[in-house]
């Protein structure tokens, strides 16, 4: 077991301030370029900004229980080791399945926006169509730029953690800067007068609607900071607890600033009819404000370094998560092996690449269901880790220094029902929008459930292999 167990590290080469970069990059993404009009006109700026903030104290709740499962159990692989830890081997591994669903679809959406946003950036690019996909025609420079990105993210992370950290440092910072300057340029070259109305009211006069259209999805625009606690078994230094805990924090509050800031940008820049007509309406509201293409070019341009940071923030995580659940033996074992020169999990990063670039050849019309199964994915691993503080305070004898979670047991549980909010709030969404069809996310949902049927039966010999305390020492290798 020890030479098993030696083969099975990561390679410790991340720093603890790279952590940041991680869970911002992560966050920011690209959706905000495509759906940031909707925002303005589904809730109004203020109701917008409003769900946000409220939203994101609500995710802040969920991740003080991240912090204190993250500090304790300094581990590769997030909430798949604290439900273990907490509720065993079969809970461990549904939070993982689900987890790499995830991490996988939203690899595939990262790389059909980035084929979209450097369409629109060089006209003329498209090329043929190849083929149509849920009514949406998919071309053969989608394919191709969407391929070698996935490509270029398998490389870089097989060639370690400290490689994927070190390149998310370069792009948020050129992502952050950017993104000052149009933010700045879009509030003071716009009106207030096209942010009226702050709030959208619906038939009866209400503005509840809209705000909690939107809130329904704040898990998916603040998903992220859950990738810090996947790194922590390759960082360097983790001597003090509270670090974790402060960063987690620092992500959220850097996300909600950059939110507000583009819909307030967005509002200013541009009249309602101009948002609502627009493909890509921050680019198109920035163009109306300055009569001018380069500013909608710079707005696209921060887009597509966003959608990097957290196209490789993914991809990072998932491969994590899958290390994690094949190092415990609940997935075949093969897929832990650590490579002998970069210290990295190489075969869970070939298989996140893999499975992330068949995502892609469902082209565009794929986007808004991926975003809607990241809101069940992400609220359902939200409340598990809030059960699992729950459940572990006060269940083990413990003396590690650690971070706690304040006013306990409250502030666990409230975490919980905001999870829970989050979960039923996605599931109505879904069917909301579905109408009279049956929902696609959910055709998505059963069919990976029924392969996670599959893959569990297939590793029940050897998942019985290990005893429990055998699987527990190889999950909690650093």
């Amino acid at each position: 077991m020890d030479q098993d167990q030696e083969s099975r590290k990561l390679k410790k080469d991340i720093r603890l301030y790279q952590l940041f970069s991680l869970g911002f990059g992560t966050i920011i993404g690209v959706g905000w370029l495509i759906v940031a009009g909707n925002w303005v006109l589904t809730a109004g700026p203020l109701g917008a900004i409003l769900a946000f903030i409220i939203g994101g104290c609500a995710v802040a709740v969920v991740s003080l229980s991240y912090a204190e499962m993250g500090s304790r159990f300094p581990h590769s692989g997030g909430e798949v080791v604290y439900t273990f830890e907490a509720f065993g081997t079969a809970p461990a591994f549904v939070i993982g399945w689900l987890l790499v669903l995830f991490y996988v679809s939203i690899c595939a959406f990262e790389a059909i926006s980035t084929a979209w946003i450097i369409s629109v950036l060089v006209p003329g690019l498209e090329g043929p169509v190849i083929y149509s996909a849920f009514g949406e025609d998919v071309t053969l420079s989608a394919l191709i730029i969407g391929c070698s990105g996935m490509v270029f993210l398998t490389w870089l992370n097989y060639r370690g953690g400290g490689s994927a950290a070190s390149f998310q440092d370069v792009v948020t910072i050129g992502f952050a800067l950017i993104s000052l300057a149009f933010v700045v340029g879009g509030i003071w070259g716009g009106s207030s007068d096209n942010a009226q109305p702050l709030f959208v009211l619906d038939e009866y006069g209400s503005a509840w609607a809209g705000f909690l259209a939107i809130l329904a999805t704040i898990p998916v625009w603040y998903s992220g900071f859950n990738t810090l606690p996947q790194a922590l078994g390759e960082v360097s230094d983790l001597s003090n607890p509270n670090l974790l805990n402060r960063v987690l924090l620092l992500t959220l509050v850097a996300a909600a600033l950059f939110y507000t800031g583009v819909i307030l940008a967005t509002s200013f820049a541009a009249p309602r009819e101009v948002i609502a007509g627009a493909d890509l309406p921050v680019a198109a509201a920035l163009f109306t404000a300055f009569e001018n293409p380069l500013f909608g070019q710079f707005v696209l341009v921060a887009g597509l370094m966003g959608i990097i940071t957290s196209w490789n923030a993914m991809f990072f995580s998932g491969a994590r998560a899958l290390f994690a659940m094949s190092r415990g033996g609940m997935i075949p074992r093969k897929i832990s092996e650590v490579h002998g020169k970069h210290g990295s999990p190489h075969i869970a990063v070939l298989f996140v690449g893999i499975f992330g670039a068949i995502g892609i050849f469902a082209g565009r019309e794929a986007v808004l269901p991926i975003i809607n199964l990241i809101g069940i994915c992400l609220s359902s691993a939200y409340a598990m880790v809030c059960l699992s503080v729950l459940r572990l305070r006060n269940k083990t004898s413990d003396t590690a220094v650690f971070y706690k979670v304040p006013w306990y047991p409250w502030l666990p549980a409230l975490g919980f029902v905001f999870a829970v909010t989050f979960l039923v709030l996605a599931v109505v969404t879904i069917i909301r929008d579905a109408e009279d069809k049956f929902p696609l996310e959910f055709i998505a949902l059963g069919s990976w459930a029924i392969l996670g049927v599959l893959v569990w039966v297939m590793a029940g010999k050897m998942r019985n292999s290990l005893s429990h305390e055998e699987r527990r020492a190889l999950i909690h290798l650093r």
